[in-house]
């Protein structure tokens, strides 16, 4: 690969990055878990979930130093936790993509370097002439 060519590449990395960062610092508020709905019993005598009608409710789950939590929320609040839930995994997927070509980097600016040395080994001869 020559020299243009691996600083094309490089900056086309490092663009790619750029926006995973941006994607990254764009994000205001997570929430390491995800919502659900499911249905329930609340415990009343009498009630029509007693006789095997449940009730719908919406579910909180978040995880923390290897537990799970649940807690139950009120509809009007599913979207905006479903946001920060949502958030947390684009996070995540920012993350792991930002970490992705630094090996790629790494191999390119070893070729650049090797590149420009080869260009230049006339000079090092020179400078390095046994005998001198």
């Amino acid at each position: 690969m020559d020299i243009s060519r691996c600083r094309q590449e490089l900056k086309g990395l490092l663009a790619k990055q750029e926006k995973e960062v941006d994607a990254i610092l764009g994000i205001r508020g997570l929430i390491k878990g995800g919502i659900y709905k499911t249905k329930t019993k609340c415990g009343k005598k009498g009630c029509k979930c007693a006789k095997g009608e449940l009730h719908p409710i919406w579910v909180l789950y978040r995880s923390e130093n290897g537990k799970t939590e649940t807690r139950s929320i009120k509809e009007e609040d599913v979207y905006e936790y479903g946001r920060y839930t949502g958030d947390y995994q684009k996070y995540r997927q920012a993350r792991a993509e930002l970490v992705k070509p630094h090996r790629k980097q790494l191999m390119l600016v070893d070729l650049i370097e090797e590149g420009l040395r080869k260009e230049k080994r006339g000079i090092e001869q020179k400078l390095f002439v046994k005998g001198r």
